[in-house]
């Protein structure tokens, strides 16, 4: 446990990030992309974070948390919330 961080985001979403994970040369990339390339770009870039980040089952666990009554999470509420994420390991990192 000593390499990783417990999160809860502020819509209550508990996640568990490696910290290893935020020395990793594709999340910077897929970061970029996802702040300056186009629709389809960023797009790819969130499940690319999302995948490396979090891994499946957590990425799964996130659009279930996130599902609307028709069964959809948007790429808005998932965007939000990663960067609810990301706001929360650097306040962990503080600590």
């Amino acid at each position: 446990m000593g390499n990783e961080v417990k999160i809860t985001t502020d819509l209550g979403f508990e996640c568990t990030i490696d910290k290893a994970n935020m020395d990793d040369m594709r999340i910077l990339d897929a970061l970029v992309d996802l702040q300056n390339g186009d629709k389809t770009t960023q797009v790819i870039a969130l499940r690319t974070i999302l995948d490396r980040l979090l891994g499946p089952a957590q990425k799964d666990a996130l659009y279930k948390h996130l599902e609307e009554k028709l069964g959809r999470a948007s790429t808005g509420a998932v965007n939000e919330a990663l960067l609810d994420i990301f706001n929360k390991i650097g306040e962990a990192g503080k600590k």
